[in-house]
């Protein structure tokens, strides 16, 4: 008795089919996504990949820009940048200290303010090729986070990223 009807499009061999085909889909895109990003192309790709940055290059953390009402907030959120972006394997950022060597070399005091135009300065004399700029504005009871990276040369954006903080309480989550 040969099936009809439904029982005649579900059988074991169009499962069997349709299982190895949604493989071999899923395994093509994953195929496409790993490719992509190795060739740093599309929005896939890595400043790494993408040949502008080198695997482990240095990079300089400017102050951020503190839009807000508390002085020192914006202090606060660039070291803790600085500490989390510290540990990327993918880039090395200069240390505080580091920093200040170089601002003693420029003659100028350790204190001084690292604004995006003096990290492009200190950049510049190291040999750094990137900087971030990053700002934090008040938005409503929130807050807006974001950083640029930026070519030190011609200062031309390569990449830059935004997050929002519902409060004061959820900054370091959303840095």
């Amino acid at each position: 008795m040969k099936p009809t009807g439904m029982k005649k499009l579900l059988t074991w061999r169009r499962a069997l089919w349709s299982g190895g085909l949604a493989f071999a889909a899923l395994a093509l895109l994953a195929g496409s996504f790993m490719t992509l990003r190795a060739l740093g192309v599309g929005p896939f790709g890595t400043l790494v990949s993408s040949g502008k940055l080198a695997n482990r290059a240095r990079i300089l953390v400017a102050d951020f820009d503190n839009r807000s009402t508390d002085p020192s907030l914006g202090r606060s959120l660039t070291e803790a940048f600085r500490i989390d972006l510290s540990q990327s394997p993918v880039v090395r950022v200069l240390t505080g200290d580091e920093i200040g060597a170089v601002l003693r070399r420029m003659e100028r005091p350790e204190s001084t303010a690292v604004t995006p135009a003096v990290a492009r300065e200190i950049a510049e004399r190291e040999g750094i090729p990137a900087i971030i700029a990053g700002e934090i504005a008040p938005v409503g009871q929130g807050y807006v986070l974001s950083a640029r990276v930026l070519a030190t040369g011609d200062g031309t954006e390569m990449a830059a990223v935004r997050e929002t903080a519902e409060s004061e309480t959820a900054l370091l989550a959303a840095l």
